[in-house]
């Protein structure tokens, strides 16, 4: 199996916790802004908030290696704030990660995978419950709302959002091209889904059919085009136009035409 799970458990010191939390809070905003195969980052604190256990999940051996990288200007301030004192990993790591987690610290306790199922493997529960269509509608929910933190829900950690250059990674990526889109709109940009067009339909018919796309609020800035986790697409607008359409189109790395 491809997935790493691990479980950590820190003493922190006395009279640091809220260097501790500071800490914590900068690891969730890297992880946020920098990791794409981060599928989980937890950190748990007992009620005396002098014991903390860390729960992760990663897509891949890779994934983690990455993580840790990005982790690189944190990493000196940890032993600053705690002290680990038990580091478990569940999975198969590659030769590589096994090497990199060697020099982590504390002994590691490793555990192989005997047996394992996922809904959907790398992807949150939430969206494995989901139709690539209620997908492709949370997704646009979340710029109509307001609620870029929703990405989480539906965005993958591979996903490849192009509204930017370079082009942004995972439900970070969504986030800093909503905040792009927002600040160039100068407000919420509110969209319209008047239909989706799914696999197996003749794109140059369905943009034929009236109403057959999406429409945002005119007043908004158009903020170009994104790619959804779930094989669905998002409407491309061309700059300029009062009332932009585009198809929605359930095609992976395409572009929707625009009119």
């Amino acid at each position: 199996m491809d997935e790493l799970w691990m479980r950590s458990v820190a003493t922190v010191y006395e009279g640091k916790i809220e260097d501790f939390k500071r800490l914590a809070e900068e690891m969730l905003d890297t992880i946020r802004d920098k990791d794409s195969e981060t599928l989980n980052f937890a950190i748990f604190l007992d009620e005396p908030m002098r014991v903390a256990v860390f729960l992760e999940e990663y897509a891949s051996s890779a994934g983690w290696l990455a993580h840790r990288a990005n982790f690189g200007p944190l990493l000196p301030r940890v032993p600053e704030v705690c002290e680990f004192t038990q580091v478990e990993t569940y999975g198969d790591p590659t030769p590589q990660a096994c090497a990199a987690l060697a020099e982590a610290g504390p002994v590691m306790s490793y555990y192989p995978a005997l047996a394992a199922f996922s809904a959907v493997s790398g992807e949150p529960a939430a969206r494995a419950q989901m139709s690539p269509e209620e997908v492709v509608r949370k997704f646009f929910d979340c710029y109509t709302n307001g609620r870029p933190e929703d990405f989480d829900e539906v965005v993958a950690p591979d996903y490849v959002d192009y509204g930017q250059t370079p082009p942004g990674r995972g439900p970070g990526g969504a986030r800093d091209n909503y905040e792009y889109a927002v600040k160039q709109a100068g407000a919420v940009i509110r969209y319209t889904i008047d239909a989706l067009v799914a696999d197996g339909v003749n794109p140059a018919e369905a943009h034929a059919r009236p109403g057959a796309g999406c429409s945002r609020n005119p007043k908004s800035t158009p903020s170009g085009s994104a790619t959804s986790s779930a094989r669905s697409r998002a409407c491309s607008a061309a700059p300029g136009s009062p009332r932009p359409h585009g198809l929605i189109i359930a095609r992976p790395n395409e572009q929707a035409p625009a009119k």
